[in-house]
């Protein structure tokens, strides 16, 4: 995450990175105009791809190519403001290819390819079968929520350090029970079950409650750690190398049938995971709250 102050002249909010997506805060009284994609190197009022309101802001289309290239800033009049630009990188596989191959007893180099996308393949099975990710982005960054009957869901976050949390511009305190008002981590024991916190719960007097009209004066915004833990767990891990070991083996069965008939080994493979992936990552699931 960073924060780029406000300017009436073209402004690099951030240079060309290998990323899947951004988000653009216009944290300014002005309107913020901004300009990305491949070959950008300015922006100006006239010419740009998106005009952000003040105090509002943009998410890019994940996964478009255009992500990519540099974002550049431009605001209609100059100020103290500032936009806060948050980018989200490429994720990695949950195992490694050395560990894959380690497991396939591959020692050569001919398929490493194949391996690797069997590898990153199996890491989005993974994040689909579980509804959340495991990768921990090791830095603070900000995303926004809106609150729904007195908490606020979140993402994953495993530690409370450099964790922020911001209505209309103003940081909410950490409760401190007994004492003084303000939101709370919960679970409450998530760190001793070694899960992660995935919501905020407030009291109506600290937090703004949802109305009608004020959609973008309700909104959370809170910058944390994102992630399940500061590394991936075993068991996940153990996972992705049987997932992706199914998977690199599921060329040899184009018509997802495995084994020989007439040796009686016939085998249909499942479009799930595998069936000890799925007990591996039993405890992982996220439930929904209602």
């Amino acid at each position: 995450m960073s924060r780029i102050a406000q300017s009436a002249a073209s402004v690099q909010l951030a240079p060309s990175n290998d990323r899947i997506g951004f988000i653009v805060h216009n944290d300014s009284a002005a309107e913020l105009r901004i300009k990305f994609g491949l070959g950008v190197t300015a922006v100006s009022l006239v010419d740009y791809n998106v005009a952000i309101p003040a105090g509002m802001l943009y998410e890019s289309p994940f996964g478009v190519n255009a992500a990519d290239g540099a974002v550049f800033g431009i605001w209609t009049i100059a100020g103290s403001g500032a936009a806060q630009f948050t980018e989200y990188e490429t994720q990695s596989s949950y195992a490694s290819l050395e560990e894959l191959k380690s497991s396939l007893r591959i020692i050569d180099n001919a398929d490493d390819t194949l391996i690797q996308l069997a590898l990153d393949a199996a890491t989005e099975a993974i994040d689909g079968h579980c509804d959340r990710t495991f990768s921990a982005t090791g830095v603070a960054s900000t995303r926004s929520y809106d609150p729904v009957r007195g908490r606020v869901e979140v993402d994953d976050i495993y530690t409370a350090t450099d964790l922020v949390v911001m209505q209309n511009g103003i940081a909410i305190p950490l409760e401190v029970e007994g004492v003084s008002s303000g939101y709370r981590l919960e679970p409450y024991n998530a760190p001793a079950y070694r899960e992660p916190y995935t919501s905020i719960a407030y009291n109506a007097t600290v937090l703004t409650w949802p109305s009608l009209f004020g959609f973008s004066q309700r909104r959370v915004y809170v910058t944390a750690q994102w992630g399940y833990a500061a590394s991936v767990p075993t068991a996940v891990k153990n996972a992705c190398l049987i997932q992706a070991s199914r998977l690199f083996s599921r060329r040899n069965s184009p018509y997802g049938i495995a084994g020989s008939p007439e040796l009686g080994s016939e085998l249909r493979l499942l479009a799930k995971v595998d069936p000890d992936v799925a007990v591996m990552l039993s405890r992982y699931v996220r439930m929904e709250v209602q």
